[in-house]
């Protein structure tokens, strides 16, 4: 089955898993969640990127809530990560600049 869909088996330890889902899952829930409650509509204006955060939001935001439950609140490293994202954001608020060890992505308008 695993040719069939083109899926890649992953070793690795329950913990390990929990680790890597806490941050691959919990963000995407998280931020899913959170986006769909503060724009929950379509707007008339938009950006390509904005449009693909809905988009990616509405992957996960119709999953039964004890998926929800069970990202968010059963993975033993959710909250660390969901603190650390918290805290980066708003940190992110108070002082908006791009932290120095990430490089700026191209921008499209050339600045």
């Amino acid at each position: 089955m695993r040719h069939i869909f083109r899926l890649e088996v992953i070793w690795t330890t329950p913990e390990a898993h929990d680790r890597e889902l806490a941050t691959v899952q919990g963000l995407t829930h998280l931020i899913a969640q959170a986006l769909n409650q503060v724009a929950p509509e379509t707007l008339r204006m938009t950006t390509t990127s904005f449009e693909l955060m809905q988009q990616a939001s509405r992957m996960v935001t119709g999953d039964a809530p004890g998926v929800l439950e069970a990202i968010l609140r059963d993975n033993p490293f959710a909250a660390d990560i969901q603190d650390s994202f918290l805290k980066q954001a708003a940190d992110l608020c108070r002082n908006p600049v791009m932290p120095r060890t990430q490089k700026s992505p191209p921008n499209a308008a050339g600045f």
